[in-house]
């Protein structure tokens, strides 16, 4: 009898938890428009402001000063001068390869090539420029004349 009521109870069980576990739907996964927000949702902080970047810009003049400690070029033209920033990827050339900025000297031609950022002068490529002397600025023609061969 107690095997009876044993056996009874363990069917109804299966049978109870069969029939529940039959009507429950697929778990699906929430979507954002399944999802209200919640009152209680924090708010991210605002993202920090990037510095300001300008366009890419040009500056011509000579060599004033180079400090290898900060890695800044002092460039100097007639009507101002301007402090750079030499940064890894500061490409520096001269006589057309790679220098490195110790070579750079004083009262070198350069022109430099930079960006603005957060009120540094950013550089991307220096340039050492060959001085444009008053010869090269109006080169010189030469004019050649054929002699005339008497006709026989």
């Amino acid at each position: 009898m107690k095997e009876m009521v044993l056996l009874v109870t363990v069917l109804t069980f299966v049978a109870f938890a069969s029939g529940v576990m039959g009507q429950q739907t697929p778990a699906t996964k929430p979507t954002a428009s399944t999802i209200a927000p919640s009152p209680m949702a924090e708010v991210p902080p605002p993202a920090p402001e990037k510095a300001k970047v300008t366009k890419g810009e040009r500056f011509i003049g000579k060599v004033s000063s180079v400090d290898l400690g900060s890695k800044t070029v002092v460039v100097k033209n007639p009507e101002t001068e301007k402090t750079f920033t030499v940064v890894a990827w500061t490409k520096i050339t001269g006589g057309g390869k790679e220098i490195p900025l110790a070579d750079l000297k004083q009262g070198m031609n350069v022109s430099v090539s930079y960006k603005m950022e957060a009120d540094k002068a950013i550089t991307d490529a220096i340039t050492v420029t060959l001085p444009r002397s008053a010869d090269k600025a109006t080169p010189k023609r030469t004019v050649i004349r054929s002699a005339e061969t008497p006709a026989e």
